[in-house]
């Protein structure tokens, strides 16, 4: 009889799992940077008197993710906005009304 070498973590049902965990997690760190670096980067030219930008960037990683990954990923959406929000611009009409703008958005 022999064995075969199968590498750690291949072709078993922990291994099968411990690789969606980091696949996962992977994704999720991937787009938290992406999301909160492209937020912060669409404030560079905010408009004075009203306090908008010309172009917003992270709603179309939101969606790319969505479409890549699938609806699982939707409440990260919404965390990663509220936190967003208030890393970069300090919720400017008050949390309640950034987490339900945010909430909005999330749920489609």
């Amino acid at each position: 009889m022999t064995m075969q070498n199968v590498p750690w973590g291949h072709g078993s049902a922990v291994g099968d799992a411990f690789a969606r965990v980091w696949n996962s997690l992977n994704v999720v760190c991937v787009y938290v940077g992406l999301y909160l670096a492209l937020d912060w980067i669409s404030f560079i030219h905010v408009l004075p008197t009203v306090g908008y930008t010309l172009w917003n960037p992270p709603p179309a990683c939101s969606l790319a993710l969505l479409l890549a990954k699938g609806l699982r990923y939707a409440p990260l959406l919404f965390v990663v906005s509220v936190v967003s929000d208030g890393l970069t611009a300090g919720f400017p009409a008050g949390l309640a009304p950034t987490v339900a703008a945010d909430a909005i958005i999330a749920a489609g």
